[in-house]
Formats: structure tokens, sequence, C-alpha cells
């Protein structure tokens, strides 16, 4: 298996969009429904008319896997970016990659048509964006190929996804790009050459006092009591989803939302296989990591908190 690691504020700019689209994943995401709201009052209506429908989501998702497909300089502009991809031919947009969705019998004929919207989006919000928060997905980037030169495929891609451990049988290789507009939530596909992954970095610059997002992530995480006792059970072994479900008793929306939870704490690791159900597993070191990380803030006092 090989592992490529990479950035472009481009990847960033469609993760920024597909939150906007994604009415249900705009819960699980830290940024939350307020983000929504307020962007929301610097949008055109015909921009928010597009967006309500099914098929501008489909427009987005080929386009993503044909940049995902394509090599361009880090320096390449977005605004640049989306005039290629309007003069590129319609048959050239649909990558193999795209033909693995679960989309791929539903291609609107007219896809180039969302990148006027797409322009709007660039100038009513991801121009404004804190460059701070581009510069640390790029410095994140920088950190994870000094850990490719210590850990093997697998451990990486488990290493900065927060869990997810690849089939050991599998020949497929794996991207991996940061992403900060999605998280906590890991955004993943499979297809047929590939895993793609657009791990969560904490990429927003943290108020001088405050805790870490993630220490206060994983706090949350252990402050339900159905959580916790799902990590006991989890801890005797590797379970599926049923197998989790059946022993708390409670409804597969709600044992599916405590799962989301625990694993974006990196409190859970999800073991995939190529011809079964996936399991979970107690992530030991994501326990063991938040008791250091609550004592390394506690006691910084290098740092005098403005009261």
């Amino acid at each position: 298996m090989r592992v490529t690691i990479t950035f472009h504020p481009i990847y960033e700019f469609f993760t920024s969009f597909y939150v906007f689209l994604d009415k249900g994943g705009q819960k699980r995401t830290d940024l939350g429904l307020s983000w929504v709201s307020d962007v929301k009052s610097n949008l055109s209506a015909e921009f928010l008319e597009e967006v309500s429908k099914k098929e501008t989501k489909i427009k987005v998702a080929v386009l993503q896997y044909y940049l995902l497909s394509q090599s361009f300089d880090e320096h390449d502009d977005i605004l640049e970016l989306l005039s290629r991809i309007e003069q590129e031919e319609m048959k050239t947009l649909i990558t193999p990659a795209y033909e693995c969705t679960e989309f791929k019998d539903q291609i609107p004929p007219n896809v180039k048509d969302v990148i006027p919207f797409l322009r709007e989006w660039h100038e009513a919000y991801f121009s404004t964006i804190d460059d701070q928060i581009l510069n640390n997905l790029r410095e994140s980037v920088k950190k994870a190929f000094g850990l490719q030169q210590q850990l093997d495929a697998r451990q990486l891609v488990e290493k900065l996804t927060n869990g997810v451990i690849l089939p050991k049988e599998s020949e497929r290789n794996a991207i991996l790009i940061p992403q900060y507009h999605y998280s906590p939530t890991i955004l993943h596909e499979k297809t047929i050459h590939q895993y793609i992954y657009f791990y969560p970095v904490d990429a927003k610059p943290i108020e001088e006092g405050s805790p870490p997002i993630e220490l206060m992530r994983t706090i949350r995480a252990l402050s339900d009591e159905n959580r916790i006792k799902i990590l006991k059970y989890l801890a005797q072994g590797d379970r599926t989803f049923s197998d989790v479900q059946k022993f708390i008793g409670l409804a597969k929306s709600t044992v599916h939302h405590h799962l989301i939870v625990l694993r974006s704490a990196g409190l859970l690791s999800l073991v995939l296989f190529e011809n079964q159900q996936h399991q979970y597993r107690f992530r030991k070191e994501g326990y063991m990591g938040m008791e250091q990380f609550l004592s390394s803030f506690i006691t910084d006092n290098d740092k005098e908190i403005q009261t």
C-alpha cells in the first residue's frame, strides 16, 4: 500500500462548500449550525436556492473527484483552477473514481453550471477565512510527512485519521488530505484502487488561556453514561455496530450518534474489512492521551490566564 499526503487550499474550499450543503453533517461539526446561519446572511437568494437541490451535491462531487485526479501547483489560485475546469469537456470531468460512487448513475448534464455558485462561495465566504487556518493545514502536512518516515502505511493512516484501521488484505492505496471545516468528522470514500480520507485537523487558532478543542471533545465524549458503558463493552474485544446496539439497547440512530462522538474523540478505532462488517475497537491510546493532555493544560502556568 502506498500512502499519499497532500494539500491545496482548493480542497478545503470544496470541503467548506460541501459542509454548507450537508444539513445532516452540519450538526456533527465543531462549526455547528450557528456557522451556517452566519454565512447564509452573506449569500444571494439564488445561491441558497441552488444549494438546496440534491443535484448540486452531485455536481460538487464530480468536480471534487476530478480535482483529486489532477496535479497542480500549490500556488495555483482557486479561481484560476475553477476557470480551467470550466474549459474542460464534460466527459473529461467524469473520472473512474467518481464512477465508483453512489451517484454514478445520477450525473446531471450541466455539471459546470455550479461553478458560478462556487465563485460566489469564494467571494462571500472562503476568501474571508483566517489565513492561519490554511497555514496550519499546510503545517499539518509537514508533520504528517515526518510521521511517514516513522510508521508503516497502515499505522500512518490510523494515526492521522484518529483510528481508521485499513484491511490487511487490501491492495488499495490511500490518499490523505487534512481538512478543518468538517472537523471532527472524517470524510471518506473507497474506490476500486484507493481509499480517500479527508482527515480532521484543529486548524483554527486557539485563544490564549483556552483549552484545546481536542481536549474538550474528549471530555464531552466521556460525559455520557451510555458512552462510558460502550467503551467498557468494547474494551473486552472488537464488536460490530449490531453487537453494540444489542448490548446497549438503544435506538440505532442514538447508538450511531454515540459511536460518532467516541470516534471523533479518538476513543474508538474503526476496523475495516473487505468482505465483512466493520468493527469498533477500544482505542486505549486515545484515553491515555486525554489524561496527559488534561494534566499538561492544567499545570501549564507559563501563561497567565486573564480574568
